[in-house]
């Protein structure tokens, strides 16, 4: 074999060795950077689960609700968390429940302090679909009596009816008003649910007691397969509506990979036949 053959032969196989040997460190730097890229993962996945786990679990997410967000470090797996703004999640003086259909009911958690509010606007009926004759409302009112030892739960409520067709309803007195959100609704009644007289839209509550939640019933009025008509509320006073519920979403960090993680928090409801025995015609007390 003359000299230049053995040179080319030499060549070949030292292409051969260098394309396996640099196949094989391709090959290699591929796995580890798949394998950081499934760790990172697998890290911010859990952070994310993580700072869901602790605002569920009670742990102080104050600016969540206020709508700016809160985080922290799970230092243990290097990976960061967080929580921004969740909606509906309450900390305004307005908040909007799903739409209802006819007989439909809506639970709005209020502020604790009945001294912190005059009262509470609700509007509701769709301005693009209105009905004819307009919807009424049922609203009752849960709060506990703290005058008694032990302490009792009660429940008062009226009916709204803008129409005047039913015996024993209220005007709601109010127009169209947007409750401090959109878009606006065609009739609203500003309930004082405070004031120690039950007077016309009024509903009483006694001095000092700790107010609970309202509960909002839609009345279509005899309308047949109604659209879903809008509710709105809206806090006359100072104060801010508590926790809602609603959807909250968790971020987590490692490295270049995140992972997000959503939940639906809903606070405890009770089933629309409880509110039949508040509008029966009787008292319902609950005493602990």
């Amino acid at each position: 074999m003359r000299k230049g053959q053995v040179l080319v032969v030499v060549m070949l196989i030292l292409a051969v060795v260098m394309t396996v040997a640099l196949s094989i460190s391709s090959r290699s730097v591929t796995d580890i950077s798949m394998t950081t890229t499934q760790d990172e993962s697998v890290r911010a996945l859990e952070a994310a689960e993580v700072g869901l786990e602790r605002f569920l679990g009670g742990v102080s997410f104050p600016n969540v609700v206020t709508g700016v967000g809160g985080g922290g470090t799970v230092s243990e797996i290097n990976a960061d968390y967080f929580v921004p703004n969740a909606a509906n999640l309450g900390g305004s003086d307005s908040y909007q429940p799903s739409n209802l259909i006819d007989g439909d009911v809506a639970t709005v958690e209020l502020p604790a302090d009945s001294s912190s509010y005059a009262g509470i606007r609700i509007c509701w009926g769709s301005q693009t679909s209105p009905l004819n004759p307009e919807p009424a409302i049922e609203v009752a009112i849960y709060y506990q009596d703290n005058s008694v030892v032990p302490p009792v739960v009660y429940a008062r409520g009226k009916a709204y009816d803008p129409s005047g067709t039913r015996a024993n309803f209220v005007s709601p007195g109010g127009g169209p008003n947007s409750c401090g959100t959109s878009p606006s609704y065609n009739y609203d009644s500003n309930v004082q649910i405070l004031f120690v007289d039950d007077i016309g839209r009024n509903i009483k509550i006694p001095a000092g007691a700790t107010t609970l939640f309202m509960r909002v019933r839609l009345i279509a009025n005899g309308v047949v397969n109604p659209p879903s008509q809008p509710l709105a509320v809206q806090i006359v006073g100072a104060a801010v509506f508590p926790f809602q519920g609603g959807v909250v979403e968790s971020v987590g960090r490692s490295g270049e990979s995140v992972q997000r993680v959503k939940a639906t928090v809903r606070q405890y409801d009770l089933p629309p036949v409880f509110d039949n025995a508040l509008f029966s015609g009787g008292a319902i007390i609950k005493q602990n």
